[in-house]
Parts: C-alpha cells; sequence; structure tokens
C-alpha cells in the first residue's frame, strides 16, 4: 500500500515559515511607524513603569521607585494617555537598575529599544532551542516561525512586557545542563541567579535542578543571588528588600481583581471562578487555598518524579542525548506561580516544540491547531471571565512530563 501524500512536505515548510517570518517582521515594523500618535507604543504591558523607574533611577530619585504616588505622577507625564491609569513596580530593587538607561530617553523612543531588545532576546533564545534536540535542527526557519508566530510571545514584545528575557535564561539553561559537565552547571547556576528578578520562575527552576542531582547549580545561583542584593543595596538602600514585599503585598489583590480573567495559572483560575460564580467569602477563599496546595503538590510531584527518574551518575552529554527534565520547568513554573498571565505562555508552550516531528502531518496539524486556539484566546481575553488556556499550559505540562520522565 503506497504512502499517502503529505501536506507538510519539506519545500513547503519551508516557503510558509519563510513567509510567516516575513510577516511578523513587516507587522512589527508597522506598528511602529503606521502611525505617530504616542498611544500605539502602549500595549496595555508593563513599559510604563519601567521607563518611569527608569527615570526615577536616572534623575537620583531611586528611593521612590515603590512609592505610588511618584509612579502615578511619573507616569501621567510621559504617557498622558494612560489618564488615571498607572502601573506599580512590584519587581526587586536590582532589576530597577537595569531600566536606568532607559529612562534617559523619550518614553516612544524608549520602548522602540526595549521591543528591539527584547525580539533580540527572543530569536535567541529559539535559535538555543532548535539547537537542542536533533530532530528540529533540520527545521530550523520553522521552528523559528513557529516561536515568532506566536501570539501571546508577539503581544510581549511589542506591549513592554520581559518573557523574552525569562524564555532566553530558561533556554541558556537547559543547554548548559544538557552538556552536563562541572563547568556548565555552575555556569547554569549563575543564568539561574540572574532570574531571580522573577523569583516565582527561577525558585521553581532552582528547585527541579536540584531534583536533578546538579547540585554545582548552587555554586553559581549563590553568588549571583549576594552580588544582585548588593546592586539593590546600592540602588535604594540595605532595607529595599522590606520596601519590595510591602509594594509588593499591596499589589496582590488589585493584581488578581484587574488580571485574573487572563491568568494561566491555577491560583489566578481560583480567583476568577471565585468572581464569575459569585461565590460567598469563605468559599472563594477555600478554593483559592486549594489552588495553592495543588500547585504545591504538582511542584512536588514534578520534583519527586524526576529525582526519581535521575541517576546519582547520570549525565546527558552530546549533542544526541535526550532532552533534560529541566524542560518541565517552563510549563510547571507557568502553571503553579502565583502570578502567570497569557503573556507567559511562551515559557510553557515552546519547549513542547522540542519534541515535534515536522516529519509527521499529524504532529505540526496539532501544534498549528494548538496554535490558532492560542491566538484566538489571547485576542479575546478582555472578553472571558475565566482564561480557558489554563488548559493549553497544563497539556504542556503533560506532554513535557511524558517525554521526559515517563520515557
Amino acid at each position: 500500500m503506497s504512502e499517502q501524500p503529505r501536506f507538510w512536505t519539506a519545500d513547503r515548510s519551508r516557503r510558509i515559515a519563510i513567509a510567516a517570518l516575513l510577516a511578523v517582521a513587516i507587522g512589527g515594523v508597522a506598528g511602529y511607524t503606521v502611525t505617530t500618535r504616542g498611544d500605539s507604543a502602549v500595549q496595555s504591558g508593563d513599559f510604563p513603569v519601567f521607563h518611569a523607574v527608569g527615570r526615577l533611577i536616572a534623575t537620583g530619585q531611586a528611593r521612590s521607585i515603590y512609592n505610588l504616588a511618584v509612579l502615578q505622577r511619573q507616569q501621567s507625564a510621559d504617557w498622558p494617555q494612560l489618564g488615571d491609569q498607572f502601573f506599580p513596580f512590584v519587581y526587586p530593587a536590582f532589576y530597577a537598575a537595569l531600566l536606568a538607561p532607559l529612562g534617559l530617553l523619550p518614553p516612544l523612543v524608549a520602548k522602540a529599544v526595549f521591543s528591539a531588545l527584547m525580539l533580540g532576546l527572543a530569536l535567541a533564545a529559539l535559535l538555543i532551542g532548535v539547537r537542542l534536540q536533533r530532530q528540529t535542527t533540520g527545521h530550523w526557519p520553522e521552528a523559528l516561525a513557529l516561536g515568532l508566530v506566536l501570539v501571546p510571545l508577539d503581544l510581549a514584545i511589542v506591549g513592554g512586557q520581559n518573557t523574552a528575557l525569562s524564555l532566553l535564561l530558561l533556554a541558556a539553561t537547559t543547554a548548559l545542563l544538557q552538556r552536563g559537565n562541572r563547568r556548565a552547571e555552575i555556569a547554569a547556576g549563575v543564568v539561574l541567579g540572574l532570574w531571580l528578578f522573577k523569583p516565582h520562575f527561577a525558585l521553581v527552576a532552582i528547585g527541579l535542578a536540584l531534583a536533578m542531582r546538579r547540585w554545582r547549580v548552587l555554586l553559581g545561583v549563590l553568588p549571583v543571588a549576594l552580588l544582585l542584593y548588593g546592586v539593590g543595596c546600592a540602588v535604594y538602600g540595605v532595607d529595599w528588600i522590606g520596601a519590595w514585599l510591602t509594594a509588593l503585598g499591596g499589589y496582590v489583590d488589585r493584581d488578581y481583581l484587574a488580571n485574573q480573567h487572563q491568568m494561566v495559572c491555577l491560583v489566578g483560575a481560583a480567583h476568577a471562578l471565585t468572581s464569575l460564580l459569585a461565590l460567598p467569602r469563605w468559599l472563594g477563599r477555600g478554593l483559592v487555598a486549594i489552588a495553592w496546595f495543588s500547585s504545591l503538590a504538582l511542584v512536588v510531584l514534578c520534583g519527586w518524579r524526576v529525582w526519581r527518574g535521575t541517576s546519582p551518575v547520570q549525565r546527558n552529554t552530546g549533542p544526541t542525548s535526550p532532552i533534560l527534565p529541566f524542560a518541565l520547568v517552563g510549563p510547571l513554573a507557568v502553571l503553579t506561580s502565583p502570578h502567570t498571565v497569557i503573556y507567559d505562555l511562551p515559557l510553557a508552550l515552546l519547549p513542547a516544540l522540542l519534541w515535534v516531528k515536522f516529519e509527521r502531518d499529524r504532529e505540526v496539524h496539532a501544534v498549528v491547531l494548538t496554535w490558532l486556539l492560542v491566538a484566538v484566546g489571547t485576542l479575546a481575553k478582555d472578553q472571558l471571565a475565566v482564561q480557558p488556556l489554563l488548559l493549553v499550559s497544563a497539556a504542556a505540562l503533560g506532554l513535557v512530563l511524558h517525554r521526559t520522565v515517563n520515557r
């Protein structure tokens, strides 16, 4: 019996991938040149507060980076189209040091520079991912196109989010651990330490690395953590951790109220369901507590499975080795962290591309369909009370868990 002709032939896949990459490039340029209106650069992202904090650092007002009144005045001055809306700063103080150069630039110029930087980081992350698995190296345009046409990643880039930076740190750590030697493990720890600007992601990654018995990562994490603490002290003062936690504590409830409809984590979904069903306060708190417990249990379960599946002397080295269980970090962190929104979905979905066999039409069809569903869910996020793309995060976690630990 003759085989059925394939739809995703090598030539067709390559042509579609190149066309998609060109479309993304044209669309990205058009987004900054078609209109000169100031609000064309504001996409419900974090950049207005990033720019405001950069201004405060550059003008010697570092002690005000967690002051809501000062942040509102600064954002209103730089982004008058925001009206009464403004964004608080809830990152560690050392992250503010990276934003100082942006504060020296006009708002729209700074926004364009930041987006260009995030695009470059996203490209670097995708290229590292392509090289991680041998089966994708012959299809780099297809893998690259699938990454860049993922709508949440595109919106993160043009909307002033730092998703691409997290994506690059995750990809770099995975590639270093893949080498399996001592220096690479310490270097992976250094990269993980840099991810502490988002501790809810970094702690999951560090815990999973230790579950894999990669103890030397601590030799990289701890010095970087101390260095970043010192940077925070230089920026804000020795009391920066207390000020940061106070700002974070005051932000949590408002964050869930404003963003629960676009959250793709268990805790966020619990808050969204509580609001949608108008549950009594005690019942809503119980549902949120169950979500917290489920998140913690899921992290422990995955860590335990990785621990049991990793020999004390196991090392994965060479270009043909299987992808490490560390690929679980993305989908696990997205699903179990207390604050993950649609813009964080690339961390959960892109690791799944490592196992796509582009020679099989069925697998490519599945990826394309998933990408379309994610696009619809992303563009319709403001019309939804509960974000169904949470199920996509869960499916990505199940796929990666099956392909790595249960192989």
